[in-house]
Parts: structure tokens; sequence; C-alpha cells
């Protein structure tokens, strides 16, 4: 349907209730406000773009299937603009707008400014994608529909170090999200330690100043490395592989989940081929609610749905569950989240914290594509 046919739609069905409104035929019901928040503008707003996406996609589909409660969704998109100032006025706009809750933020130094005012108002603040150990494990308002940094460094530091025999690895590490990536670099170190390996060297650069990424890009030195970290975007990850290729073809390159997106795989070219990642998203699965979702979300958005989006369909799925429970209202709605879901991928578990539990897959970039290899246990 166009977007004028919608609107004229919408339109009609507007004026048609409030004839009969007017006439005492039908008491409406109020529409249930969430709101999203994100960093969708700037040069590294994809993850957060995908984000809203799958959020908008949800939303769209429960207010197709009746709504909740029969009370009709709407959602609030406010952009943060990757600022920690910016994060907390335009949640403080939206919970005095009445939002029973807001889906946000994508990044986890994001998701923790907007935590303080999370906790003020006692409303719940959903993180589709914010994966700090800052977050996890407190009894507090926010919930992380995405697993822990921790639960994804033990897996990767065991793939390099023990499955592949990786002993030193340089990192690279973007310091625009310091309390992910700082987190990220300190628990992969004392894991990859374990298995014999050692991180030789980290260079921190801040993806806000191309100016000195391109400065430390220029000098890059891996110091005898046979391995190489990138804790980054999808865009200065796959500037960074680029990069890394040149100054060695045979080095063995690791990515971080934050970079599991489409444009990762555009930017990249041939020198992602045989990038590792380990990552809560199975992109070979065949399950009928994956495919279904998977379907619908590419006809929507002329795009393959990613672990972003999929995280990002799962929070409003979440939200559903846990206020069909609780009538429609934002208060106590915090003790109605806990609990096992089947998400589209496969089940997962939301503890009393606000934490969640997946089952994690070791990928391989291969053709331009990611791919799965396996499953990897802790």
């Amino acid at each position: 349907m166009g977007f004028v046919k919608r609107v004229s739609k919408t339109v009609a069905i507007g004026i048609v209730l409030g004839m009969m409104l007017s006439s005492g035929g039908v008491e409406a019901k109020k529409a249930i406000k969430l709101g999203f928040v994100g960093s969708i503008s700037g040069m590294t707003s994809d993850m957060d773009v995908n984000a809203r996406d799958g959020v908008i996609y949800a939303v769209e589909e429960v207010n197709e299937g009746g709504g909740i409660l029969g009370r009709k969704v709407e959602l609030i998109i406010k952009d943060d603009m990757r600022n920690t100032a910016t994060a907390k006025r335009v949640d403080r706009e939206l919970l005095e707008k009445g939002v029973v809750a807001i889906i946000g933020h994508s990044t986890s130094s994001m998701t923790i400014a907007g935590k303080s005012i999370a906790d003020r108002y006692r409303r719940v603040l959903i993180s589709p994608t914010a994966a700090s150990n800052q977050l996890f494990g407190k009894d507090d308002y926010v919930v992380c529909v995405n697993s822990s940094l921790k639960e994804e460094t033990i897996r990767l530091a065991k793939v390099a170090g023990k499955n592949l025999g990786t002993r030193k690895v340089v990192c690279f590490y973007d310091l625009s999200n310091p309390s992910y990536s700082e987190n990220y670099l300190k628990w992969f170190t004392r894991f990859f330690e374990k298995y014999g390996g050692m991180v030789v060297d980290s260079v921190a650069f801040n993806s806000k100043n191309m100016n000195e990424f391109w400065d430390m890009i220029s000098r890059i030195d891996l110091r005898g490395a046979k391995g190489v970290l990138i804790i980054a975007a999808p865009l200065h990850s796959a500037i960074l592989a680029q990069k890394l290729r040149e100054a060695r073809d045979d080095i063995d390159i690791f990515c971080v989940s934050w970079a599991l997106t489409s444009t990762f795989l555009k930017e990249g070219g041939r020198a992602i081929e045989g990038v590792w990642f380990c990552s809560d998203f199975n992109p070979g699965c065949r399950k009928k609610s994956y495919l279904n979702f998977r379907r619908g979300y590419k006809r929507q958005y002329g795009k393959e749905p990613d672990l972003i989006s999929m995280l990002g369909y799962e929070t409003v799925m979440v939200l559903k569950h846990a206020l069909e429970k609780n009538n429609g209202h934002a208060q106590n709605l915090l003790k109605f989240i806990p609990g096992k879901y089947n998400g589209v991928q496969g089940s997962f578990l939301i503890d009393r914290y606000g934490d969640t539990y997946r089952d994690w897959f070791l990928l391989r970039v291969k053709n331009g594509k990611f791919v799965t290899l396996m499953k990897v246990e802790n």
C-alpha cells in the first residue's frame, strides 16, 4: 500500500471513529505509548537504524493483530545523537509524554546514560542491543534483551586461543562507546590468557574523530601478532579489516557483534572474507518463526534482517507479554518481564535482573555473507 493510500485510509478511519464517538456509539481505547531512542543519525547510525526498523516492524505486526489488550501501540521515536546529555533529555521528554516504557538505547554507553532517568522515574528502559557488564546483575529499571559481552568474550577467546591456536593478538577498540569496548577488551584479555594467548597491544581510537581514525590506521603495527580483535562499529571495522589485510594477508581477524550488520559486508569487500564472529544470532536458522520474520522483514525493508533488527523485534514482543500481564500499565511493569521467551530463532531467558541468556554460534564471512559454522558452548 502506498504512503498516500495509507495516510488516506488512516484519516478516513479517524473520521469514522470520531463520528461514532460523537454519537456515543463506541468508547475509544487510548493507545499504549512506547518510546524508541537510538543514534539514528550520523556515520555510525546503521546499528541503531536496524534496531529501529525491527521495532517498527514488530509494532506494526502487533497493531495488525489487534494491539495489546485491544489497544493500539503508538511508537514515538527520538534521536539521542550518541550524546549522553541528549540521551537523558529525550528520555525525560518521552516519559513526560506518558510512554509506558522506553526501548533504547542501542549502545551500552547511551543506555548507561539513560539508566539514571529510568531509575528516577521508575520506568522500564529496555535495550535491544546494549551488552556492557556494567548493566548486568543490577537491581534497576534497565532490561537488556541482548546477552552480555562477557558471554561473548568467553566464547570468542576460546575459539581464538583453543580452536585456532592463536597466541598473539593486537586489539583495536573504539572509545566512542567506552562502556562496551573497554569492558570487551578487559574480559577478552582475561579469557584469552586462560587459553595461552596474549594481547600484545591495544590501540584506542574515537570514531567521532575521523582524522584521528585515519591517522591511527596509517600507523598500524601488528608487532608480530597473527590475530587482530576489532571492537568497533560496522563501518570502522570494515575499513580496519581492509588495512589489516594490506599489512598481512594471512592474519586472523576477529570482530564483535556490534559489527554484525549488512554495512560490514557491503563496505568490507574481499578483505573481510574469513573474518570470525561469535554471536547470539544464527543467520543459518531454519526455524519457521525465523523464516517468516525474515521473509516479512525483507519484503518491508528490502534487506536481510540481522542480529540488531531481530533484537529490536523481540524487544517489542517482550514488552507485549509484560503489558498484557500488567493490564497495559507502566507501573510495576518490570516485575512481569522476567521469564522464558520463544524468540524467532529459539528460546531465551530473562532473569530477575533483566539480563538475558541465549544460545551462541560461531560465524565466519564466506562469499560476502555471514555463515554459521557451529554452536559454541561456554
